[in-house]
C-alpha cells in the first residue's frame, strides 16, 4: 500500500461554516420572536431568551471572524499546521463531518488543545482529492521491506 501523497492546502474562513452560523442564529430568533408572540402577557423569560439569543449571536460572529487561519501540509508521514505569520505547528487531523465538498475536521496540536478546521472544496480545487486522500490514509508505522523493527525478532529461514 502506497502513502498519500503530499499535500499544502489553504485554510481560511468558512463561508459554509458562517451560513450555518448565520442561520442557526435566525432559527433562534425566529423562535424566541414566536415564543413571545405567542406569550399572553411577554415577561422576564422572554427577555431574558432574547438576551442570549442576541449574546450567541455575537459569540458565533465573533468566532468565525476568528477562525484559522493558514495552511494544512502533509508531507506523506506527518501534519502539520502554518498560521498565518507563525511557524509549523506539528499535530493530526481527526475527520468529523464531510460532505464532499466540505470537510469538518478537528486539529490536534501535538502541544495540546484543539480546533476545528472547515475545509472548502472552493479552497482549493486543485488540491481536494489529495487532501481528502490524506486525511483518510494512516501514516506508514510499519519498517520499509528488508529493515528489521526493533520490536520483532529477527526471522531465521529453516
Amino acid at each position: 500500500m502506497h502513502a498519500a501523497p503530499s499535500v499544502r492546502y489553504p485554510v481560511a474562513r468558512s463561508r459554509a461554516a458562517g451560513l450555518f452560523l448565520a442561520a442557526a442564529w435566525g432559527a433562534g430568533v425566529l423562535v424566541t420572536l414566536w415564543w413571545t408572540w405567542q406569550a399572553s402577557a411577554p415577561g422576564w423569560r422572554q427577555g431574558a431568551a432574547a438576551l442570549l439569543v442576541l449574546a450567541a449571536g455575537g459569540f458565533g460572529a465573533s468566532a468565525w471572524l476568528r477562525s484559522t487561519h493558514g495552511t494544512l501540509a502533509w508531507d506523506g508521514a506527518h501534519w502539520s499546521l502554518e498560521r498565518a505569520g507563525g511557524s509549523p505547528d506539528p499535530g493530526r487531523i481527526e475527520p468529523g463531518a464531510d460532505l464532499q465538498w466540505l470537510l469538518l475536521a478537528r486539529w490536534r496540536p501535538e502541544t495540546g488543545g484543539a480546533a476545528w478546521l472547515w475545509l472548502e472544496h472552493r479552497q482549493a480545487p486543485h488540491a481536494w482529492d489529495a487532501l481528502r486522500r490524506a486525511v483518510y490514509s494512516r501514516a506508514r508505522t510499519e519498517a520499509p521491506p528488508g529493515v528489521q523493527s526493533e520490536s520483532q525478532p529477527p526471522v531465521s529461514s529453516p
